[in-house]
C-alpha cells in the first residue's frame, strides 16, 4: 500500500517508494507533478477519477476509486485508491492525502468469474435447446410412452456424460478417447467393440454431436445390427489428420447372418446420423451396406472439430 499527499497549491503529489514498487516506475518517489500521475491513468478511467476527487473535495468527503494505471513495462495494473482533504494548518484544506493499493488480482478474478457466468449461461441455453430437440424427435419416432421413456432416457444420459467431461473433471480429461469410452461403456461390456482413436480434443459442439451419433450407432447395433447376435462385432475408428485437415469417424459392423438396411423412416436416429452430423461443421455422412454388415462414416474438417 502506497501513501501519497497532493499539495493543491503547487499541484504536486508526494509519493513514497511503495508507489514505485506497485507501478514499476523507479525513481518517481518524492514530488511529481499531478499531471504525470493522472496521465498514467487509463484514458477510460481518468475523467471518472478526476470527477470523484473533485466531488470529494467540494463536499469534504472521502474519495474512493478504482482505476487502471500504466506501468513502466507498458502494461496496466489496477489500483484501489482512497483519500481525504487535509487541513495542514487546521483551517484551510490545501492538501489531499490518501493511499493506493494493488487490486489487479481481484479484478482479474472478477473478470474470470463474469466470463465463467456468461459461458455457463450460454452452455445451459444450448443444453436446454438440445434436450428440447431430442425430446420432440424421440416422441415422433416412439410407438408408445414406454419406448419414448427408454429412448429419451438413454439419449439424455449420453448428453449428460459429455457435458460432465466438457465442464471439467479433476481426474479425467475431455479427450476424444474419454468421450468414446464413456459413451460406449454400457454396450461394450463384452469387449465386442474394437475402438481406435487419435490423440485429439474436440470442442463442445463437436463433442455433443459425436456422443449423440455414437449413442445412436450403438443403440441400433444392439437392437438391429451386429451386437444383436453373440458373434457380431463392431470396429470403430476415429482418424484425425491435421495436415489434411481431416476428422473421420468410421463405424463398421459384422455378423454371420445378414444385417438389414435401415428403413427410410426419418426417426431421431436418422436425424442424428444423417442431419445433425451434416449440420455440425458441414459433416459428410454416408452408409455402405453389405450382406453381413454395414459401415457408417462421417468426415469433418479437423480444424473445426478441434478444441
Amino acid at each position: 500500500m502506497s501513501v501519497w499527499l497532493w499539495d493543491l497549491q503547487t499541484d504536486e503529489i508526494i509519493v513514497d517508494e511503495m508507489h514505485d514498487r506497485l507501478t514499476g516506475h523507479a525513481g518517481t518517489s518524492g514530488m511529481v507533478a499531478s499531471s504525470v500521475f493522472f496521465d498514467r491513468i487509463h484514458p477510460d478511467d481518468r475523467e471518472e477519477v478526476r470527477d470523484r476527487i473533485e466531488q470529494a473535495m467540494k463536499g469534504n468527503v472521502t474519495f474512493q476509486g478504482e482505476f487502471r494505471y500504466l506501468k513502466e513495462d507498458g502494461n496496466y495494473c489496477w489500483l484501489g485508491s482512497k483519500g481525504d482533504s487535509v487541513a495542514v494548518d487546521g483551517e484551510s484544506f490545501k492538501h489531499f492525502a490518501g493511499v493506493n493499493w494493488d487490486i489487479t488480482s481481484i479484478k482479474e478474478a472478477e473478470k474470470q468469474a463474469e466470463y465463467v457466468a456468461r459461458e455457463m449461461a450460454h452452455r445451459v441455453k444450448n443444453i436446454i435447446a438440445m434436450i428440447n430437440g431430442i425430446s420432440r424427435m424421440t416422441a415422433k419416432s416412439s410407438a408408445n410412452l414406454d419406448e419414448y421413456q427408454e429412448a429419451f432416457g438413454q439419449r439424455l444420459q449420453a448428453l449428460a456424460g459429455v457435458n460432465q467431461l466438457i465442464l471439467g473433471n479433476e481426474t479425467r480429461r475431455a479427450s476424444l478417447e474419454n468421450l468414446v469410452e464413456d459413451t460406449l461403456h454400457s454396450v461394450n461390456n463384452q469387449n465386442r467393440i474394437t475402438i481406435r482413436t487419435s490423440d485429439f480434443e474436440a470442442n463442445e459442439k463437436a463433442s455433443q454431436t459425436l456422443v449423440l451419433a455414437l449413442n445412436e450407432l450403438a443403440t441400433n447395433a444392439v437392437k438391429y445390427g451386429a451386437l444383436q447376435d453373440p458373434d457380431g462385432t463392431v470396429d470403430l475408428q476415429i482418424i484425425t489428420d491435421e495436415d489434411a485437415d481431416l476428422f473421420e469417424l468410421v463405424w463398421t459392423e459384422n455378423r454371420e447372418r445378414p444385417i438389414e438396411p435401415a428403413s427410410e423412416a426419418k426417426g431421431f436416429g436418422s436425424t442424428v446420423l444423417l442431419q445433425l452430423t451434416k449440420s455440425t461443421f458441414q459433416g459428410e455422412p454416408s452408409y455402405e451396406w453389405r450382406e453381413n454388415g454395414m459401415t457408417y462414416r462421417c468426415q469433418w474438417q479437423a480444424s473445426l472439430m478441434s478444441l
